[in-house]
């Protein structure tokens, strides 16, 4: 653990976490490494390094399926892949199952959310404003629930919307640039491999109407209206970094002359891997703009010193590398997420090492907000003890799966296995960060220690 040079009492980060407000800033297809803080990549998010200054980032956070709903769905649940019951992007989240949202508004929280919820992806459940009975259930008090940049034109309804982002462009007689745009770049969606030139056109709108901006005001206009007297916890999920790469323009052209490091252990491709990742950190830019004014909303309200503030994603992106892209990966680029938290009892200007679950989020809430005992079918494990320095470790191993594969990481080995058990990779992340060199033949008491490993924790 690396306490950095930053000065404690400068971070403002005294008291006790005694029922504070969370602010849950939840970007997605947001690769761990495209922090300034972290230093690999020349995006600007000035706000995020901030509070990694001010408070803990973590360098070892890896999310329990890289794909949307079910990513969600098992940070919603304290649940791992396989116990959380959504597999895919085709199923809702199960309202019978214990949410951290429901424990948190069970002891007099005001749960909110603004942006995209993803917890029902089959069934698209939004509202005209935004609200459905489902949300209810789900433990939610107040919230704009959005379907994202890609769905809310293919799925929402481009003549009559049922979602208010949608809604809105109708409002503003831009529903049709949307949806023509998305149809334009057909494949941009879910490009693989090196063959597919990708668009990196900008949306044809200005920028007060892109999804992000959207989601931000509608999280500050939430906030101003949470009562004073009550803590609250409010999740703004950003689509941020999920393609289409379509940023405004006056973000891209901060990057017009910015060098990127080209992707990892990919051949030349008609692909212009610059603009891409021009646009990737163009967007993800914005997000920290919008990050910066939702902190000042809650310093306008006089409750910074009160109010837990949390950044991380819901799974990666592989943005190229090893010639892939998107997500469901279980290579770092696609599982490993950027995870910052900041606060009231937060040690301040650390670098952790310790292994985490995205699902341990779900645990740390809950022992925020005052209630003693975590859900016994839960696998999150609450963090606070870390966050206040009492323990400098966490887990032993973190998982994480998707349809066809299963992973354990101990720190310094990956393994992967299909689902059947049968090993698939073995990756020495100590000199091989960039995951290059297999070593399942190599290695056989690794893989077979990490197999078993896999085995117990699975059944757990």
């Amino acid at each position: 653990m690396d306490k950095g040079n930053t000065d404690p009492e400068d971070c403002g980060n005294s008291g006790k976490l005694e029922r504070p407000n969370i602010l849950f800033l939840f970007s997605e297809h947001h690769r761990w490494d495209w922090l300034g803080v972290v230093g690999k990549y020349p995006v600007r998010t000035p706000n995020i390094d901030r509070l990694a200054q001010q408070g803990m980032l973590f360098n070892e956070c890896r999310c329990n399926s890289p794909m949307c709903a079910p990513s969600r769905a098992c940070l919603a649940t304290g649940r791992r892949y396989d116990r959380a019951g959504v597999k895919d992007n085709r199923r809702d989240v199960d309202t019978g199952l214990t949410t951290f949202m429901q424990e948190l508004r069970r002891v007099g929280y005001r749960v909110g959310l603004a942006g995209k919820s993803d917890l029902h992806k089959k069934s698209q459940l939004h509202g005209i404003d935004g609200w459905s009975e489902r949300l209810g259930q789900l433990g939610f008090t107040d919230a704009v629930d959005m379907a994202g940049k890609r769905d809310t034109p293919i799925r929402t309804g481009r003549e009559i919307p049922n979602e208010p982002y949608m809604a809105m462009l109708h409002a503003n007689g831009l529903a049709h640039t949307l949806s023509d745009d998305l149809a334009r770049r057909k494949g941009d969606m879910n490009p693989m491999g090196s063959g597919l030139g990708i668009d990196t056109q900008p949306l044809p709108i200005e920028k007060r109407f892109h999804n992000d901006d959207y989601c931000g005001e509608r999280a500050c206009t939430m906030l101003r209206s949470f009562p004073r007297n009550s803590p609250w916890f409010l999740q703004i999920s950003w689509g941020s970094a999920h393609p289409p790469f379509d940023a405004a323009q006056e973000l891209v052209d901060r990057y017009c002359d910015v060098e990127f490091p080209p992707p990892v252990d990919t051949p030349d491709s008609v692909t212009d891997h610059q603009a891409v990742r021009r646009q990737y950190a163009a967007m993800i830019e914005g997000m920290d703009e919008w990050i910066g004014r939702v902190l000042s909303e809650v310093e306008a309200r006089g409750e910074l010193d009160n109010t837990v503030v949390v950044f991380t994603a819901d799974h990666g992106e592989m943005l190229g590398d090893h010639n892939c892209w998107n997500k469901g990966y279980a290579q770092d680029p696609s599982v490993r997420v950027p995870l910052v938290m900041s606060g009231p009892g937060i040690e301040c200007g650390v670098q952790s090492d310790a292994l985490v679950e995205l699902i341990d989020l779900a645990a740390t809430f809950v022992e925020l907000a005052g209630i003693q005992e975590t859900p016994s079918d839960w696998d999150a494990r609450s963090l606070v003890d870390v966050l206040q320095g009492n323990s400098e470790k966490h887990r032993d191993f973190t998982t994480s799966g998707f349809n066809d594969w299963r992973q354990v990481c101990d720190g310094r080995y990956k393994y992967v296995e299909d689902p059947v058990g049968t090993p698939v990779m073995l990756y020495d992340l100590s000199v091989d960060p960039n995951e290059n060199a297999n070593l399942l033949s190599s290695q056989p008491e690794v893989v077979e220690r990490l197999r078993k490993t896999l085995a117990t924790e699975l059944a757990g």
